[in-house]
């Protein structure tokens, strides 16, 4: 998804649940994520960001539009693709301020 929607207005964020910081640190080099990917915090799976966001498994999806509302939960696989291009593309037609 990262290279799919390369310069569009899209932004991928992940929280890793594991309670050891150095683990969570490991596993995003490990695996080669290039997203940000946000520490949950010693209690692990039951961290801030996770109570915060009201996680409750793992995985859990939130697909936000450019007005920061929640969209889509829990979509996974080719069920992000529909929806997905949809949020992008309503975010394109966005007027923005000229810098």
């Amino acid at each position: 998804m990262v290279d799919r929607f390369k310069d569009r207005p899209f932004v991928l964020i992940g929280v890793n649940g594991d309670a050891d910081k150095a683990k969570a640190i490991r596993a995003v080099a490990e695996h080669k994520i290039p997203w940000r990917s946000f520490w949950n915090g010693p209690d692990g799976p039951s961290g801030s960001i996770a109570g915060a966001w009201n996680v409750h498994f793992w995985p859990t999806t939130y697909m936000l539009d450019q007005q920061g509302v929640i969209r889509f939960t829990n979509l996974e696989g080719k069920d992000l693709d529909g929806p997905l291009e949809k949020l992008v593309a309503e975010a394109e037609t966005v007027k923005r301020p000229a810098q």
